[in-house]
């Protein structure tokens, strides 16, 4: 829980973490089965069933190459592969090998209802204009990392 509070300066992405670990996000599975003849449970992005939430963030074959590129770049910029995984993608939390305080939380999650994958480019502006706010919020805590 402590991991999701300080994974992110950004509000909005802490909560959709927050909200995805306790499961209080109803996928496209959980919405058919309480509405079973207004919803099907396939998932917008790749029409395959069923659409929980493991699929819409991670096993959804529309976001393979996404992964791919973010995982290859994060492993570029660490100097050591990062081997493909939830904890690391989802919630940015990093691999115990690799000493570094967070790896930043996955555009997905601000998308996830999105038909359409984000973009391994859109996913690379976006943290660099967090890096500003992060060396802020590094400042002010006193750390020099």
């Amino acid at each position: 829980m402590r991991a999701v509070n300080s994974s992110s300066s950004c509000a909005r992405l802490s909560l959709i973490q927050f909200k995805v670990l306790h499961r209080l996000h109803y996928s496209k599975a959980k919405l058919s089965r309480i509405y079973p003849d207004r919803l099907d449970d396939r998932c917008d992005r790749c029409s395959q069933a069923p659409c929980d939430l493991t699929h819409m963030f991670w096993l959804c074959p529309k976001l393979s190459s996404f992964w791919q590129s973010f995982f290859e770049c994060i492993s570029e910029i660490v100097g050591l592969k990062i081997s493909p995984s939830p904890h690391v993608a989802i919630f940015g939390r990093p691999p115990d090998e690799i000493n570094i305080k967070t790896l930043k939380p996955m555009k997905i999650l601000l998308l996830w209802k999105s038909p359409l994958p984000p973009s391994f480019k859109m996913w690379l502006s976006d943290t660099m204009s967090l890096l500003k706010l992060e060396k802020i919020k590094f400042t002010l805590r006193g750390s020099s990392d």
